[in-house]
């Protein structure tokens, strides 16, 4: 006998519990069609249901579809996002306000990454905002994928 898992509809059907200290604060569900089309539903506890869609190829459309939508009280993003903090951040160790040391670790505390690495300045060119749920992981929420 086959498992849910490997069924067609099993196959095509993600599931997440989103935990703050033990405690429940979101349920994600991800459906992803055999058109490649992927659709996500939000309960973010204190918000009403959240939905998005995205389509097409050669992308993550999960981090795609997560993105603006709100979980824990913390925004999330695609791949390569930026927001007002790690503007202030990465400005502040471009002007050698902080050390690379304090800027990482403040990076951290807001799920984000420093990258590209500059030659000539010995510095590093970018900050980052983690893609989708990687971004509450780093932010110390617990994401538990359920199916």
């Amino acid at each position: 006998m086959k498992r849910v898992s490997e069924t067609t509809a099993g196959k095509s059907i993600s599931a997440w519990v989103v935990l703050k200290k033990g405690q429940c604060v979101a349920k994600i569900q991800a459906h992803y069609g055999d058109s490649g089309r992927v659709q996500v539903d939000i309960w973010d506890n204190g918000r009403e249901l959240q939905q998005k869609t995205a389509g097409g190829g050669g992308y993550d459309k999960l981090a795609a579809c997560l993105r603006g939508c709100t979980v824990g009280g913390v925004e999330l993003y695609d791949h390569c996002g930026q927001d007002k903090q790690t503007e202030k951040i990465l400005s502040d160790y471009h002007q050698d306000k902080i050390s690379l040391e304090d800027a990482t670790s403040k990076a951290r505390k807001i799920g984000a990454y420093f990258t590209n690495w500059e030659e000539g300045t010995g510095k590093f060119s970018s900050l980052y905002i983690r893609g989708g749920l990687d971004r509450l992981r780093d932010m110390g929420f617990t994401v538990i994928q359920a199916i």
